[in-house]
Parts: C-alpha cells; structure tokens; sequence
C-alpha cells in the first residue's frame, strides 16, 4: 500500500511541476502594452472672417473634415470612423481686458442658436455639447448664431472628457513588432478654426492672453485654444 501512495504522490508533483513551468512560460510571453499617446486636430470654419458684424446678421460655425487624422505631433495618420467627440461650443463677452477669458461672463443668452448640420442638444451656461454628422467618410457640422445684443464677443470649443474607453473601441492598433498590443490614448483635441485666423488682436484688446504673457501660460494646448481656437468679433 505504501508503494502505491508514493506513487500516486509522485505523479501528482509531476503534473504540478509541469503546470508551474506551463503558467510560467505564459506569463512570460504576456507583455506590457505600448500606451500610444494622439493630439487630434479637429477644423473649423467661421463666417465671415470679419471682426465686425451686426445686428441681424448671423455667424456660421462650420466643420467639415475627412475620417482620416494626422497625429499633431508625428503626423501618423489614424482613421477614426463615426466617433462622438462628445465637445462644446462656447461664448463668452469681453467686457474686462484685464482678466483672462475663463472669467468672462456667458454669453450664451446673447445669440439665437441655429442648428442647421449636427444637433445641439441643449444650451449651456456657457458651453453647448453638439454632434457631428458622419456620412461618406466625412465629419459635418452647421450651426448659426444670430446676436442679440451688442459687444465683442468670443466663439471657442471645450475638448471632450473621459472618452478614453471609447477611444480604445473606436481606433485598434493592432500590436508592434515587439509583440505589445498597442493602445491609444486620447491626450487631446485641438481645435483650429480658420486655420488661425481668428482676429486675435482683438482678444488682446478686450481680454487678457495668458498665451502671450509671463507668468502665464505658454503650454501648446494653451496657445492653440486663445490663438487659433477662439474666434473674437464685435456686434455694432
């Protein structure tokens, strides 16, 4: 009986040592992912370009921009199909050039809004969520703004939230030739409008830059958002 239960004993650590080496070399080959980060740069058109406007006449916000990005850092191209960027668009009036925009009042309640392309689900306090329309490929959006009152006035765009978990479903990277899976990570979206031309100059005259000045702040997100993200015009 002894012999038989020595046996058995000795088959069972066997097949444990075997499952232990098995487990290893599994866990060997299992690997970190790559974190791959992505700065997208998202268009947009404002009409009319002119800093001066009035009463009765209505601004045109307007994207219409391919599925396929270039990375702003690298200029890799991804293709991103039918993806909620889940942003806002926003107003602000100047009525104070010493302090920055983001203490600014609201503007909000000074224009009618006019969706014609996309939705604008509701009307924020100071930011609107909107949606693109995706069809052929293309990412479209319309939306008219009629003021109501006058003053010198700001359009700019909020990036969206926490979207990392549908970003990951919306882009696969396959894996790299090391055998990572590669993971992408939304940093940022950056928005353009009239690819820069944005009438600044008269930002700096009814709002204080922090782009501009020291201490201030000089980060790239920074710049792009008050330069080349925020549009300034007055209402006669």
């Amino acid at each position: 009986m002894a012999g038989n239960i020595n046996k058995v004993t000795g088959f069972e650590s066997l097949l444990l040592l075997l499952l232990f080496v098995s487990s290893a070399f599994q866990c060997e080959q299992e690997k970190e992912p790559e974190f791959v980060p992505i700065t997208l740069s998202i268009p947009f058109t404002i009409t009319p370009l002119s800093s001066t406007i009035f009463l009765g006449d209505t601004i045109w916000v307007t994207a219409n921009f391919s599925e396929v990005f270039s990375e702003y850092k690298t200029t890799d191209e991804y293709v991103i199909k039918n993806f909620d960027f889940k942003s806002k668009v926003g107003l602000f009036k100047f009525i104070n050039s010493n302090i920055i925009m983001g203490d600014q009042p609201s503007a909000t309640d000074f224009f009618t809004f006019v969706p014609v392309t996309g939705t604008v689900p509701f009307i924020g306090e100071t930011f609107s969520p909107f949606t693109f329309v995706y069809d052929a490929n293309q990412y479209k959006f319309k939306l008219g703004l009629v003021p109501k009152q006058r003053g010198v006035y700001c359009i700019n765009f909020l990036p969206p939230g926490d979207i990392q978990g549908n970003f990951e479903a919306a882009l696969d990277l396959g894996v790299n030739n090391m055998g990572q899976k590669r993971i992408p990570v939304l940093e940022y979206v950056l928005f353009v409008i009239n690819d820069g031309n944005t009438n600044f100059d008269l930002f700096q005259k009814h709002c204080r830059a922090t782009s501009t000045t020291f201490p201030g702040n000089q980060d790239f997100t920074n710049i792009n958002y008050e330069q080349k993200g925020s549009f300034t015009f007055e209402v006669k």
